[in-house]
């Protein structure tokens, strides 16, 4: 599950590292990212490109977005290649989701206690995702919403402590191939993904407020305590 992340790079920082080229002003300090909201991620079209979508993925035969609602945030990535509503966005709309960390919770006595988990020494992390485009009637307006869902896999060190399952990250030398118009088949690549060297990640306690989605800024992301997990 992947549900909360965060996403607070500079957005020259982000073009030159992913060599693309921002299609918005600019990408907005976020400390608690949350589903249905827009979010920065980067395609493949022509050119690489990274732009807004919303987080909670819409497919394009969906009645409305509302329908979809938050349904679609995660999905397993052993499967999605092979699911019928997803298998096309697989193969042809794959995304890299830009975050520098996220989120996840352990019970620790009679509360959920979170922690967040970021790349050892920080920078831009990138979550493997898939896309589409919802285009309908909103209303009395025409809207097109182009969306995303974060794919899972099982968990590496230290996420395994404290949840069964975590965003697939990219690693920087399979971006590429990600993101490549002409790799359609994503089973291959999403099991080369999961069997490459991992991004090495710290996790620590940090405060309870980022429970709450009104709850937005760099506080969230100071440790509790000193303790580390790697």
């Amino acid at each position: 599950m992947c549900g909360r992340y965060t996403v607070a790079i500079q957005a020259q920082e982000a073009e030159e590292e992913l060599r693309a080229v921002l299609t918005v002003d600019a990408i907005e300090p976020r400390f608690n990212l949350a589903p249905t909201e827009d979010a920065p991620i980067a395609i493949e079209r022509e050119e690489r490109r990274i732009g807004l979508a919303r987080f909670g993925l819409v497919p394009a035969e969906s009645e409305s977005p509302k329908a979809a609602g938050a349904r679609w945030i995660n999905l397993r990535a052993e499967g999605v290649a092979t699911q019928r509503a997803f298998a096309e966005s697989a193969s042809r709309r794959r995304c890299l989701v830009l975050a520098d960390g996220f989120y996840e919770w352990r019970r620790e006595g009679t509360k959920k206690q979170p922690y967040y988990f970021h790349p050892v020494g920080g920078g831009l992390i990138t979550f493997a995702g898939i896309w589409d485009i919802w285009q309908g009637e909103v209303g009395e307006e025409t809207k097109r919403i182009p969306s995303f869902a974060i794919l899972t896999t099982k968990p590496t060190a230290p996420v395994a402590a404290i949840h069964d399952r975590m965003p697939m990250i990219v690693p920087p030398a399979m971006r590429d191939r990600w993101l490549s118009p002409d790799e359609q088949d994503a089973r291959e690549v999403i099991r080369a993904i999961q069997h490459a060297e991992p991004v090495a990640l710290e996790a620590f306690k940090v405060s309870t407020k980022v429970g709450s989605v009104a709850n937005d800024d760099p506080s969230l992301i100071v440790p509790l305590d000193d303790e580390r997990l790697r």
